[in-house]
């Protein structure tokens, strides 16, 4: 039994130690996780294989200098828009699966997001950086969206969470 707790303990320090030597905090542009580099090399810049695009009311020229890292401004694709809930019945209700999606917010059941970039993989996906703000505090976040074929389901992607569309009037 000793041996078990001691064989436990070591693995547990290793998967610790191999976790503080991979994790970068999150800061700006920086992503959560990266390996470490070797000594005297330098991180060279991914080009962007989705350059920005004028996007509903912005010229081409504002929509470029406006362009966050990683995406661009823009608004969420219609496609993605309405409420959206675990279950159909609860729709309306605000409860804590509720989530409303607008051209430039997502408003969640206790915290609202206003979309700051997004960038779209393909026609059923979508990746948003939005300042999500609840009662006493505000940070960035990042969520991804994939829509289902027949744009009734929506897979939280970030947090493996699925709701579906809400009918209209509800």
């Amino acid at each position: 039994m000793k041996v078990q707790l001691q064989t436990a303990a070591m693995l547990v320090l290793a998967v610790a130690l191999i976790a503080a030597l991979v994790f970068v905090p999150h800061g700006g542009d920086k992503p959560a996780l990266q390996a470490p580099l070797p000594a005297n090399t330098t991180p060279m810049p991914v080009p962007d294989p989705d350059p920005p695009v004028a996007d509903e009311g912005l010229s081409a020229p504002q929509a470029k200098s406006a362009a966050p890292p990683g995406g661009r401004p823009g608004n969420v694709p219609k496609a993605f828009r309405g409420e959206w809930n675990a279950v159909i019945a609860d729709c309306g209700s605000g409860n804590h699966s509720s989530l409303r999606i607008t051209a430039t917010t997502l408003q969640f059941s206790e915290e609202t997001g206003t979309v700051t970039s997004i960038d779209q993989p393909g026609p059923r996906e979508i990746a948003v950086i939005m300042m999500l703000k609840g009662a006493n505090w505000q940070t960035e976040d990042h969520r991804s969206f994939t829509l289902s074929r027949d744009g009734q389901a929506l897979l939280e992607v970030t947090h493996k969470y699925t709701r579906f569309r809400c009918p209209s009037g509800r």
